[in-house]
């Protein structure tokens, strides 16, 4: 994906003849700011995303995406040098927690509250189709929880 500030001025500033000097002088800031997103020195902020919004009486989320998307692409780049862990990990929304590769851990409770079930149900039904699956919920010797799911088979 191209830089956004090139974007900026290859799809906003060069088709309408408005110059970064008047784009920042209309939006109340410095040029600089304009010149050093448009070479890629500088990011689009949510201050700079309003302000361009109102200036080009465009949403300032498309702004923002416009960068998110930029950086997401950048930093799935530089992802493709990391070598994956090769252990089983056990993320939550905590944190995540090595499990090793040979866990001592076993199941010694396997039962889900209704409710619990009937919720989890919930939330997979509005995600892409998954195979079928049972969702069990499991207490581990060392007092570890997690939630599993085993395929109907």
């Amino acid at each position: 994906m191209e830089n956004p500030g090139k974007i900026l001025k290859e799809r906003f500033l060069d088709p309408i003849g408005v110059t970064p000097y008047a784009l920042a002088k209309g939006m109340g800031v410095h040029q600089t700011r304009i010149a050093q997103i448009i070479h890629g020195q500088r990011r689009i902020t949510a201050d700079t995303a309003v302000r361009l919004g109102a200036y080009f009486r465009v949403p300032p989320r498309w702004f923002m995406d416009l960068q998110s998307r930029h950086d997401l692409e950048r930093a799935a780049d530089a992802a493709k040098e990391v070598t994956p862990h090769g252990g089983r990990i056990w993320v939550r929304p905590s944190g995540a927690q090595h499990l090793g590769a040979t866990p001592d851990a076993r199941p010694t409770t396997l039962h889900v509250e209704p409710e619990l079930r009937e919720r989890i149900r919930a939330q997979a039904a509005l995600s892409p189709p998954w195979p079928e699956r049972d969702v069990e919920s499991v207490v581990y010797e060392n007092g570890t929880k997690a939630i599993v799911g085993k395929d109907r088979r």
